[in-house]
């Protein structure tokens, strides 16, 4: 089992997930709905444990000790503290966002108070064998439950001392044990802990008894990720129809992901997984879905929020840019001509030119992008610059609070388009105004305007052309001679590289 959370009413934080390279990926209601910002990564840094605190504030730790608070405007790190127990497996805010509560690998509890501008140490709890790998507070704020390997512990947060033990079954293979990991921990609000482990077990706890119960907690769903890349859902349904007694019943899997699901939210319409397929899934509760099918979860992707390829138009070369080196390839060419939507013969295949690799070259990749100007390459890149405080200076400061990760203007010189951290895209006239299509206007693909009749084709008319043949797109430019270039990047492709699931099962075993 991966993860677990349960479904708490009137949470004041937004869901979170993570993304394998170690970048946050801040996720909620409160920043819009379909919204996503990314905040780079970096290769020596871990993260393994985000949460928010003190209503908006989105603090994360890893393997390196520190816990870092992040700025979400200019979306980069903006202070890191030293977490004081080396690699840190696991954080949690208690109820009030005012303290922070870290699982560290000496076996300690580092409690931090949230100040208005920083995190400060306050205390630690008893320290006890074994890293921390999860933890939870209690909705009251008085005890917090802790899960490291083979055991689960109940500490006081007042005394600071641990208050109960309990052992966690180990499942016996041949004459030999499994170290059991408790990978994640909730503490329900009637005192009973719910503890998903790395054997595959969801169990229920009395944290005053120390035993395993059927339990009957005010909050009536559970959500658990597994390494299996499976999503269950546990509910607490009466034993029959009319019936006082309950019981907590899991559900069918949904099996959206094709990897480890490392993190898990539950909100109160849907349930939020994500894990090392790089896929964010939102899907509905089983008593809010209209289909069943394997489309009825909403799926997200999310590609790098700075440009990787670069194009020249003249020459026909692209070049792209990967974490240790860049690639510059020349484009392929046809001889053949054809009609809107043909795909024509290559007479030319594309030709790889050049790979460099250098240290020089890598310094300047591990840059975090957002911490430096963006300026783009055209007749206007001498009126335009993006600035990382989330201003477009064109002539006159403009733009919101937001960072602004994308700048592109037109071969001419005459407009401008920047794309912030509010998932808007503002098109800036850098000589004089030429109408666009405003938010009442319908967007119609070729299809769909070929089937109307000609004058109705003309009220529909818009400065765009819509086209969904292609896969997932990293980049599109038009070239000099007014075709169009589009770096497609199939998500096979990124599936393969990924590391194989912690655990799959096979057929007969």
């Amino acid at each position: 089992m991966g993860s677990c959370c349960w479904k708490v009413s009137g949470s004041p934080y937004p869901e979170l997930s993570s993304r394998p390279d170690s970048s946050p990926v801040p996720w909620g209601e409160n920043r819009g709905p379909g919204r996503a910002l990314g905040i780079p990564g970096h290769e020596t840094r871990s993260t393994e444990a985000l949460c928010w605190a003190a209503g908006d504030r989105l603090f994360g730790a890893g393997l390196g000790g520190d816990i870092s608070e992040y700025d979400l405007e200019k979306l980069r790190v903006k202070y890191s503290l030293d977490g004081f127990g080396g690699p840190i497996w696991s954080m949690a805010a208690d109820p009030s966002g005012t303290e922070l509560a870290v699982g560290c690998e000496d076996g300690s509890v580092k409690l931090f108070q949230v100040l208005p501008d920083k995190i400060q140490f306050e205390r630690s709890l008893d320290r006890q064998k074994g890293r921390v790998m999860s933890l939870s507070w209690h909705p009251s704020g008085t005890r917090i439950a802790v899960g490291s390997i083979d055991l689960l512990r109940v500490f006081d947060v007042k005394s600071g001392h641990a208050i109960q033990r309990i052992l966690v079954d180990r499942r016996l293979q041949g004459l030999y044990s499994r170290e059991c990991i408790v990978w994640s921990v909730a503490f329900l609000s009637n005192g009973t802990i719910v503890s998903s482990d790395s054997v595959g077990k969801v169990q229920f706890w009395d944290s005053e008894k120390g035993t395993l119960l059927e339990t009957h907690p005010e909050e009536d769903s559970i959500v658990v990720g597994t390494s299996e890349g499976a999503v269950y859902q546990f509910q607490l349904l009466p034993v029959k129809w009319g019936s006082a007694e309950s019981k907590w019943v899991r559900t069918k899997p949904f099996q959206h992901h094709t990897h480890d699901v490392r993190a898990v939210a539950h909100s109160a319409t849907a349930l939020i997984s994500g894990g090392l397929d790089a896929q964010l899934v939102i899907r509905p509760l089983m008593e809010k879905m209209h289909g069943k099918g394997y489309d009825a979860a909403l799926r997200k992707f999310t590609f790098p929020h700075r440009r990787l390829v670069s194009c020249a138009k003249k020459a026909g070369l692209l070049l792209f840019q990967f974490p240790q080196h860049l690639e510059l390839w020349r484009l392929g060419a046809t001889n053949s001509a054809g009609k809107d939507g043909d795909i024509l013969p290559v007479s030319r295949a594309p030709e790889h030119l050049l790979q460099l690799k250098s240290k020089a070259l890598a310094d300047a990749v591990r840059q975090e992008p957002c911490a430096t100007g963006l300026f783009s390459r055209s007749p206007a890149a001498s009126r335009c610059t993006a600035l990382p405080h989330g201003h477009v200076c064109c002539r006159a400061p403009l733009g919101s609070a937001e960072a602004v990760y994308l700048l592109a203007a037109s071969a001419d010189g005459d407009w401008l388009a920047a794309a912030g951290g509010d998932w808007e895209i503002n098109i800036y006239s850098l000589r004089q105004f030429k109408p666009l299509p405003d938010d009442a206007t319908p967007l119609m693909n070729q299809t769909t305007l070929k089937q109307l009749s000609e004058k109705a084709r003309r009220g529909y008319a818009h400065a765009f052309k819509i086209c969904k043949k292609y896969q997932p797109l990293l980049f599109v430019d038009l070239l000099e001679e007014g075709s169009l270039v589009v770096v497609e990047r199939p998500l096979m492709d990124i599936k393969i590289q990924l590391p194989p699931p912690v655990q799959q099962k096979k057929f007969g075993t």
